[in-house]
């Protein structure tokens, strides 16, 4: 779990970003909890990765859908 805690520390910005997104904005996840979590797993201090994980890769998979939807032209059926 090293490289999370680097990952995270090289990173703190946009991960503590992420705490108040999409999950946030639905009610799913409240950022002051995700954020405390966020900055302990920076500190090197063990966090539950099974939630934070799952969490983290909801938020991104939402945002990178938002933005691939702005992208994508649907047209009719060949």
């Amino acid at each position: 779990m090293v490289d999370h805690h680097h990952g995270l520390r090289a990173n703190q910005a946009i991960a503590l970003e992420l705490a108040d997104g999409r999950l946030a904005d639905l009610g799913l996840v409240r950022p002051a909890v995700l954020r405390s979590l966020l900055r302990r797993a920076v500190l090197g201090v063990e966090v539950p990765w099974g939630l934070l994980e799952p969490l983290l890769g909801a938020e991104l998979w939402l945002r990178a859908g938002e933005i691939a939807t702005g992208q994508v032209r649907w047209e009719g059926k060949p």
